[in-house]
């Protein structure tokens, strides 16, 4: 309950023998831990105790090394920093990805519990990375791969993710999904482990941004903060937010030139993010030197989605924040990012800015005939 934040597991009636055997697996798999709570790690990559006893020694050291400290509990950081625990994380991932699994959207109780597995084991491996940043195991490439799986089996089980998916992140979560987006460091340690969008199959933690941003918005502060502080790259946020508007963008683009209108929740994911990229805006962190693509990127991007967006209350919304984002941009990036938009064909920016003006100008008149005469 506390992992999942208020989330239930389905409520599929089981019979009673079903309950009582459920019961009988927990016990023995408790007889199987050790006594000292220093060994209990090694349980997750044995192959001589039983799944149900590596299930139980997961859960506990998740639940003492994520849970806990994000409760206000003492942060015991023995383990996780510990020599040995990454490895042995990353023999546990090898260990359940080979094994092969069909978890998906479900409601059979053993693939929920399965996908809640997996969340923590991802959860607990980014920990783990976050403590011991300079240690690099050869085999780290698969291990990320085998990562990348695992996010997708839990945050998008059903199929591939497209970018219709991306444009719109669910609203509710499962409990799986929420101890991926809700405990400990994870979103922010795979901003920067997957920083770069040439990689494949990086859309999925594209996905993952998305419902970040469309599910704990309210705390944007705290998680902001929270983000800068974890990852070492202090760019590596903006960037996995850009990449969310790069495809809000297409989509939007795409929509038009089919003229099936564009869906309300693009809208929504694109008025948040763009705030998250006022608050980083002012909070000056993009202002580096060595940043400068990454800032005409962007200010290309705010340019482009500005004359995309229509001009009911919502599109309204999303500009009034990027027009405040534009005016913490320096000149020359502004100057040199406008170029760039004007010379994009496909955005047709001047063309659409021309139709933007027009419509300012109509609704101007609009009000003036509308205004009482003062005579």
């Amino acid at each position: 309950m506390a992992a999942g934040d208020g989330t239930q597991l389905s409520d599929i009636q089981h019979s009673e023998e079903w309950y009582l055997q459920r019961e009988d697996d927990n016990l023995r798999a408790a007889s199987q831990l050790p006594s000292q709570w220093d060994s209990i790690k090694r349980l997750l990559a044995s192959r001589q105790v039983s799944p149900a006893a590596r299930r139980l020694a997961l859960r506990l050291i998740f639940g003492v090394c994520i849970i806990l400290p994000s409760l206000g509990g003492k942060n015991d950081d023995r383990m996780t920093q510990s020599e040995d625990f990454l490895e042995i994380m990353q023999t546990c991932i090898h260990q359940t990805v080979m094994s092969g699994f069909t978890a998906n959207y479900s409601s059979d109780p053993a693939v929920e519990l399965e996908r809640i597995n997996f969340s923590m084991l991802v959860s607990l491996y980014a920990a783990v990375d976050v403590e011991q940043r300079q240690k690099q195991l050869p085999s780290r490439p698969l291990t990320l791969g085998y990562l990348l799986d695992l996010i997708q089996v839990v945050i998008h089980p059903d199929d591939g993710i497209i970018p219709s998916s991306i444009i719109a992140p669910p609203d509710h979560l499962d409990v799986a999904q929420t101890i991926l987006i809700r405990w400990g460091d994870t979103i922010f340690w795979s901003w920067e482990t997957w920083d770069d969008s040439r990689l494949a199959n990086t859309e999925v933690i594209v996905f993952l941004t998305a419902v970040w941003i469309n599910k704990f918005n309210e705390a944007l502060d705290s998680h902001v903060s929270g983000a800068l502080c974890t990852t070492l790259n202090r760019f590596a946020p903006s960037s996995a937010i850009l990449n969310v508007l790069h495809h809000c963008r297409l989509f939007i683009i795409d929509q038009s030139e089919l003229s099936d209108g564009q869906p309300l929740s693009v809208y929504a994911l694109l008025s948040k993010a763009c705030r998250i990229i006022v608050h980083f805006l002012h909070g000056d962190i993009l202002h580096a030197s060595n940043q400068a693509c990454l800032r005409e990127d962007l200010c290309k991007t705010l340019f482009d989605i500005f004359v995309i967006v229509d001009t009911e209350e919502h599109g309204l919304t999303i500009k009034t924040s990027i027009l405040e984002a534009l005016t913490l941009f320096h000149q020359t990036t502004l100057r040199r990012s406008l170029k760039d938009t004007q010379q994009d064909n496909r955005t047709e920016f001047m063309t659409r800015l021309s139709k933007l003006i027009s419509r300012c100008h109509h609704y101007g008149r609009q009000r003036n005939r509308l205004k009482p005469s003062t005579k």
